[in-house]
């Protein structure tokens, strides 16, 4: 990677695990989720998972590519199924297909109703990465920042207002309009920018191989979800990996 301009260079990042440490959110509401799949009664708060259930399902946060994979990860551990790479949870999911659009339905009702009911609570179950709200605040060129996700744009807006974040709402997109590629390939149309010119980082190294064909700047926040498999697996395919300090120093202001 070259020397970064903020006045002609785009930054797009991914949400959770780039942005935002959202993993006991995530677990909780996956939790609640599953539990209303099956009429059973909520939790409110991260200390009342079972430790070891939080711990496995953690390792499979992984490997999640969608919302209502949190669901499914509740799903595998209540039948104990086996989940120790990208490939067995993709096959799990894709077993269980069926139970996908409900999964999501139940995933995004969870998080609308515990956000709207214990608005504080669900922010701090949502801190941002250290250092990554005063970035934000005051990036020079808001023009050039994006936000890339999978996320609710709901959820993401309340993140960030709770955060006083301001960021230029078209430049906030997820992808229920499309995957991240297309997004971004629709980005450099729309902007008639070099690919060159567009920088990328996520926490998932499929994404970033799936993006690879736009001839775009990707780098892995290897601050986020992913284990020494992933990382391994971006530095053979020549994909940067960045540390939280890498990031900073890369895209200082």
């Amino acid at each position: 990677m070259t020397s970064f301009r903020h006045h002609s260079q785009i930054l797009a990042l991914d949400f959770d695990g780039v942005v935002v440490d959202s993993i006991k959110e995530c677990l909780v509401s996956g939790y609640n989720a599953y539990a209303n799949f099956h009429g059973r009664t909520n939790i409110e708060r991260y200390e009342e998972l079972n430790n070891e259930w939080a711990a496995k399902a953690r390792h499979m946060r992984n490997y999640i590519r969608n919302g209502e994979d949190y669901v499914f990860i509740a799903h595998a551990l209540a039948y104990n199924v086996p989940i120790q790479q990208q490939s067995d949870f993709d096959a799990f999911v894709a077993r269980h297909r069926d139970l996908r659009e409900s999964f999501l339905e139940h995933m995004i009702n969870q998080r609308l109703t515990f956000s709207a009911a214990h608005p504080q609570a669900w922010v701090a179950l949502n801190p941002l990465y250290a250092g990554m709200k005063e970035f934000l605040q005051h990036y020079p060129n808001k023009e050039n920042l994006y936000i890339i996700t999978t996320k609710k744009l709901v959820f993401v807006h309340k993140i960030l207002a709770a955060n006083n974040i301001s960021l230029i709402d078209a430049n906030v997109r997820d992808t229920s309009d499309g995957s991240k590629r297309h997004i971004i390939e629709e980005i450099l149309r729309g902007r008639c920018v070099d690919p060159q010119d567009f920088n990328f980082i996520d926490d998932q190294i499929d994404t970033l191989m799936q993006v690879h064909p736009s001839n775009i700047n990707t780098a892995l926040a290897a601050w986020g979800y992913n284990n020494e498999q992933q990382i391994e697996k971006a530095q053979t395919e020549g994909i940067a990996v960045l540390e939280l300090q890498d990031f900073f120093e890369r895209f200082a202001i």
